[in-house]
């Protein structure tokens, strides 16, 4: 049975491979987006570095090292009010299927797929609460790594203007 699902604006089925596919196609969407719009704060600090070392601007230094922890700002917000819903509609999905190696299970977590983490929230909770643990567990995933790669990002952007500036 088919139903119009607001979250994705079409029709999905109620569960299986079809359901999870449709999750999944969003997701992608999702992912490139984010993807794109990390590349284009990329280009912003290197740009803005550039133009604050080439014109020994203070300020400007400032700016482009205040950038990568407003990327990383960014970062959670789409996974965790964007992309989350979706994964976690196309993981229900998968564990619906039987499958042993469901895509969205392998997504989430390669190495242990349905015995992750993530399987055993969908398995021991319901409801809010369920949602509540999968949001934090998919959000916080590699949070730490990348925050710091951000002030790394940061430091080399201050130590590079204090460097030129003195």
């Amino acid at each position: 049975m088919k139903t119009r699902n607001p979250l994705i604006n079409q029709e999905t089925p109620e569960s299986g491979r079809e359901a999870s596919s449709a999750y999944l196609d969003r997701l992608v969407e999702i992912y490139k987006a984010r993807l794109t719009l990390l590349i284009a704060l990329i280009v912003a600090v290197v740009s803005l570095t550039g133009y604050a070392y080439q014109n020994d601007r203070a300020d400007l230094f400032f700016l482009a090292a205040i950038i990568p922890g407003f990327g990383l700002l960014i970062d959670v917000f789409i996974k965790r009010e964007v992309a989350c819903p979706f994964l976690y509609k196309a993981l229900l999905a998968d564990s619906g299927t039987n499958d042993s190696e469901a895509i969205t299970a392998l997504f989430l977590d390669f190495r242990r797929a349905n015995k992750s983490k993530y399987s055993n929230i969908l398995e021991s909770n319901v409801g809010e609460e369920r949602r509540r643990k999968f949001r934090k567990a998919y959000v916080t995933r590699g949070l730490w790594l990348k925050a710091i790669l951000a002030v790394l990002a940061s430091g080399l952007i201050m130590t590079l203007g204090v460097a030129h500036l003195k």
